[in-house]
């Protein structure tokens, strides 16, 4: 009973240990974009 429990728990942070990193990769992806986009990275932008 305890091992599963501790199995579950372990495979569920391992998840989380490879969708963190992905979800904050794609965050910032989609963030540059905006920046991009909206022309914030262009000499004298946004104003």
């Amino acid at each position: 009973m305890i091992a599963d429990i501790t199995c579950r728990l372990r495979d569920n942070t391992m998840k989380l240990g490879i969708l963190f990193p992905v979800v904050i990769f794609i965050i910032a992806v989609i963030f540059l974009g905006w920046f991009f986009v909206g022309g914030y990275a262009a000499p004298g932008g946004a104003s």
